[in-house]
């Protein structure tokens, strides 16, 4: 973003000065245009690389669960799970 704002300064100021004809701005505008958008590309590139999964990563699974399993695994309160107590717990009710 520096480099698009240094440019169009440098552009800016080739048009205060009259220089706008001359080839050499004319090149040097063109060189820093291509070399802002080819920073801007390998940026592009380097972030879409790191975002793309991974097939080799993590494989596919290979079954379907079925659901009564999921919601047993995934809810502790439901029937067939132990409940952890603290020490000392008593389930009787004191009379």
């Amino acid at each position: 973003m520096i480099a698009v704002v240094l440019a169009a300064l440098q552009f800016v100021g080739a048009l205060a000065s009259g220089d706008v004809g001359s080839p050499l701005v004319l090149v040097a505008s063109l060189l820093g245009a291509a070399s802002v958008l080819l920073v801007v590309a390998v940026v592009l590139v380097s972030r879409w690389a790191h975002t793309v999964p991974d097939a080799r990563g993590r494989p596919a699974p290979t079954g379907n669960a079925d659901l009564p399993a999921l919601i047993t695994q995934s809810n502790p309160d439901a029937p067939g799970h132990a409940r952890p107590r603290a020490p000392g717990f008593v389930t009787r009710r004191a009379a």
